[in-house]
């Protein structure tokens, strides 16, 4: 399986933490190959959810933003083999990240 999604973040800054909403669209593409003929599938991913984050400077130019995030799957997806249900996507998902700043001007 594999996914291909846009995200809109908008967020609030409160000094170094911030709080942002998330809404993302995108696709969940999955491939069956087990029995010929191989097969590929792809369904909408709508997701809606939170982001906090903080902001660490490390230099005068240079913060780092670790972030975690949570959304909800709006829409769930079942993958079939025949007619038996092999997996199903979660109700909702998260990411932890690191994201750098750097400021030139």
């Amino acid at each position: 399986s594999s996914t291909l999604l846009g995200s809109v973040i908008p967020c609030a800054h409160f000094a170094w933490l911030s709080a942002c909403a998330l809404a993302s669209a995108g696709a969940l593409q999955v491939t069956g190959e087990i029995s010929p003929p191989a097969r590929r599938d792809s369904s909408p991913l709508p997701l809606a959810g939170l982001r906090v984050e903080a902001w660490v400077p490390v230099t005068e130019d240079l913060g780092i933003r670790p972030f975690g995030d949570i959304q909800a799957v709006l829409t769930r997806t079942t993958v079939l083999s025949g007619e038996e249900p092999v997996w199903v996507t979660a109700p909702a998902t998260g990411t932890l990240g690191l994201a750098a700043d750097l400021h030139f001007f």
